[in-house]
């Protein structure tokens, strides 16, 4: 009687993560959650060794803890996805391969980029804040002023900028440093936004104005930046010039090149309501390297989670996938107690999205400054994850 070999057993499906930033470690997150190792081959396609937390950055210039960050090795052991180091160059969409910078071959099954967008200078002339390697430089103007003994200080969110809490905090925290150093400036904030922090409703509105108006900030609002002069002063698009001796802004996020793959005309990739890249079965697409008009870490997160769902629904698992529906949540710091915005955004005909507001309490608030449903939880039970204030921000002098 003939023998006959057992079947093989199926390939395990993989999946490849492009990128290491929040809404990577989020889709990551969320795929483990349902499948383990023996039923997912989830790949990490990372371009650096850590993962950093930007939101605290913030508080650097002002004495704040460094900004948190996690050796990718300790995330994929935890999660158990592989770590592949590499920069994602091109897919080739119609066989499932992917290459690297490096000129690496990925095959996938799905492939989910996260790569983020680059923060570009948007102000000749001003200081950037793009983050934790900008802190040290907020903190040498803030000793500038000092040894000028005081000052004009401005803090621009330009015309590109969707996501602006951080020019408020930065601001607030600035009159309080220079408050308590007893040093005599005049801090402003000029945004682009016809009210502050529009995106989040009349209620964050009224907050930020009574903030700004108690910590004596003036408001440029609906101020559209044209440049600064030689004197450094703001030229505003309107013909207004407004004085000042120090301008913070902040950048320009400008996506990073993907060869294989349609983009929009400023060259960010297009997704659906499930965070598929139109036109490129297999491939998705979360956070800032998508055509979200707001890049913010929570709705990154919320793509993350869509795109998840997606992927193991396209691969055959029995399920409904949930649909992106953005809801933004934020933290607004400052010497005060945290005021905790939220708001539902609801497409408008094209346009910006219109902000639907939500009341939340502190109690109510996932612990962290960003909001995902799986990094969450999962940055809040490690030991040694970063620590979100829960209180008045203590103002203080940067350590050199």
């Amino acid at each position: 009687m003939p023998t006959t070999s057992p079947d093989p057993a199926p390939a395990v499906p993989r999946v490849v993560i492009a990128g290491a930033g929040i809404a990577a470690l989020e889709a990551a997150l969320a795929l483990r959650a349902r499948l383990d190792d023996r039923h997912l081959r989830i790949t990490l396609l990372a371009p650096n060794e850590r993962f950093r937390y930007p939101p605290l950055s913030v508080l650097e210039p002002f004495g704040g803890e460094r900004s948190w960050s996690l050796p990718l090795t300790a995330f994929a052991d935890d999660v158990g996805v592989e770590l592949h180091h590499g920069v994602l160059h091109e897919v080739d969409v119609a066989g499932r391969t992917l290459r690297t910078s490096e000129g690496e071959r990925l095959d996938y099954d799905a492939l989910l980029i996260a790569t983020g967008a680059r923060a570009d200078r948007s102000l000749d002339g001003a200081v950037p804040f793009r983050g934790a390697h900008d802190a040290d430089r907020i903190a040498d103007l803030l000793d500038d002023l000092a040894e000028a003994g005081g000052g004009r200080l401005a803090f621009v969110a330009p015309g590109e900028v969707s996501w602006s809490l951080p020019i408020y905090e930065l601001a607030l925290l600035a009159a309080t440093h220079l408050r308590e150093r007893g040093i005599p400036a005049e801090v402003a904030v000029v945004t682009h936004e016809v009210d502050p922090l529009a995106v989040f409703g009349t209620e964050a509105q009224a907050v930020a104005r009574a903030r700004l108006d108690a910590h004596g900030v003036a408001l440029h609002a609906g101020a559209l930046v044209a440049g600064l002069d030689d004197a450094g002063r703001i030229e505003l698009d309107d013909g207004r010039v407004l004085a000042a001796d120090h301008v913070v802004a902040m950048p320009t996020l400008r996506p990073r090149a993907i060869g294989g793959l349609r983009t929009d005309d400023r060259g960010f990739l297009p997704i659906d309501d499930h965070a598929r890249v139109p036109g490129a079965p297999g491939v998705y697409a979360a956070g800032d390297a998508t055509d979200e008009p707001i890049k913010q870490g929570g709705l990154a997160c919320q793509q993350a989670d869509a795109a998840a769902d997606a992927i193991l629904a396209d691969l055959g698992h029995l399920l409904r996938p949930a649909p992106y529906r953005p809801v933004l949540r934020g933290i607004l710091l400052s010497d005060d107690e945290p005021a905790y915005l939220r708001s539902t955004l609801v497409p408008h005909g094209g346009g910006p999205p219109v902000a639907r507001q939500t009341p939340v309490a502190p109690r109510a608030w996932p612990r962290g400054k960003v909001v995902g449903r799986h990094l969450s939880p999962y940055l809040a039970g490690r030991e040694d994850g970063p620590r979100t204030p829960t209180g008045a921000v203590r103002v203080g002098v940067r350590p050199r």
